[in-house]
């Protein structure tokens, strides 16, 4: 059996957990939010309602979850 590879463009160097370590080094990142839903407004996400019913707004929203997970919020 064949192993199948990403394409050279979606190879993160150090792998995923780098690309996490790279990103908070210049932005702010909170591990280990769980977000209730994904706040919408004119079809761009804008923040995130958290289970805790705070509510986190950003410029950028990064959903590390399962694609199923990700489209049920």
């Amino acid at each position: 059996m064949m192993k199948a590879s990403a394409p050279p463009e979606f190879l993160v160097p150090g792998g995923t957990a780098a690309l996490a370590e790279a990103l908070a080094e210049r932005l702010p990142v909170e591990y280990e939010t769980p977000a209730k839903r994904l706040l919408v407004e004119e079809g761009r996400v804008v923040g995130a309602e958290l289970e805790d019913g705070s509510v986190r707004r950003a410029d950028h929203v990064l959903v590390a979850t399962s694609a199923d997970m990700a489209g049920r919020l």
